[in-house]
């Protein structure tokens, strides 16, 4: 077995709330748990007066906190502060502008301050085009979360075309060089051509049959612009064995395959993908990327690390974290345990 190097540990996919740029702590509530907290406050103090900024929120939450002892919110604040920028004072009104500042802190200095890296990779931040705004390329690098791009509204074809152009352009000047796309659970394949897409473009309510034809449109479109672009396509596959490889084979006669890193949840999906990379005789790479998330335990992960290595061996794999940004510290961990048993075979 060749021996594996850890040369990628980011955030790729999920945990859409965690990607939002952040500010303040209160950037990282949910709308409804703003809501339920100016409740609670209205009715635990009789406070009266409007709650118009982030800072007003926090403060007021703050002097909540002596009242909710036992309280699952005072909990959820508790270990949100400890688990992600591991403040352990405790919220009163007396310690609000200290949490305050050192959470505004950490948040700006790091968009995603959990998302670290093993070893010398880089850190890969999946973005929408609204988080590009104010993006600091040199930092950490903006991966294309292409999963919009079946969902554009469009009139027409070329109209469509114009949209995805732009958005890829864009992505691009920020110094984007991947993208990541899902093939979802209960994907089948159906070939399009540009009259079809046309008619699901304007329909009003589509089936899953025209869903998926869209998908399978974009996909090819995405990897069109992914080898013309010399970027890299991450792709994570759900869906049944048969229909993905369908769907690569299609696309890899039609406009072929960008270098991609392949990710999936699926056991026989996976061994799918890995005798399709295998059997490709072309420049570009077809390699997995493994999904922490997807191995929930150190014995699941090295299986899944061994078939790889044994299946397809590389020499050479990246990894990323799953959905819940505040386990990456005790993912690199783990997956730093695992590859060290490789690492001394």
């Amino acid at each position: 077995m060749k021996r594996l190097q850890k040369q990628d540990f980011g955030v790729l996919y999920g945990a859409e709330r965690a990607f939002e740029p952040a500010s303040s702590i209160t950037a990282l509530w949910q709308d409804a748990e703003k809501r339920s907290m100016e409740q609670l406050y209205a009715s635990t103090l009789g406070a009266k007066e409007p709650i118009t900024s982030d800072y007003e929120r926090f403060r007021a939450l703050c002097r909540l906190m002596p009242y909710l002892k036992g309280s699952a919110v005072r909990r959820h604040c508790e270990d949100l502060l400890a688990d992600r920028f591991q403040i352990e004072s405790p919220m009163n009104e007396e310690t609000c502008d200290a949490i305050w500042h050192a959470t505004a802190e950490a948040l700006l200095l790091s968009p995603c301050s959990v998302a670290d890296v093993v070893g010398d990779g880089r850190r890969c931040l999946l973005a929408k085009e609204s988080d590009l705004d104010g993006w600091d390329a040199s930092r950490i690098s903006v991966v294309l979360d292409a999963n919009g791009l079946p969902r554009l509204e469009a009139r027409d074809w070329k109209e469509w075309l114009a949209c995805a152009n732009a958005r890829i352009e864009r992505f691009g000047e920020a110094g984007c060089d991947r993208a990541f796309f899902t093939i979802p659970r209960g994907y089948t394949f159906e070939a399009p051509n540009l009259y079809r897409v046309g008619e699901v473009l304007l329909s009003k309510r589509r089936d899953a049959t025209e869903e998926y034809l869209l998908i399978t449109q974009a996909l090819r479109y995405l990897c069109e612009r992914c080898r013309e672009k010399g970027w890299s396509l991450y792709l994570r596959a759900e869906g049944a064995a048969e229909e993905t490889l369908r769907l690569l084979e299609y696309v890899s006669k039609a406009v072929g395959l960008p270098s991609v890193c392949f990710m999936t949840p699926c056991p026989d999906v996976r061994d799918a993908l890995l005798a399709f990379g295998a059997s490709q005789v072309r420049e570009e790479s077809f390699l997995p990327l493994v999904c922490l998330a997807d191995h929930p335990s150190e014995g699941e992960l090295r299986r899944a690390i061994e078939e790889y290595a044994a299946r397809f061996p590389i020499g050479l794999l990246q990894f990323a974290c799953g959905g819940d940004l505040r386990n990456a510290r005790s993912e690199e961990a783990r997956l730093c345990r695992v590859l060290s048993e490789f690492e001394n075979q």
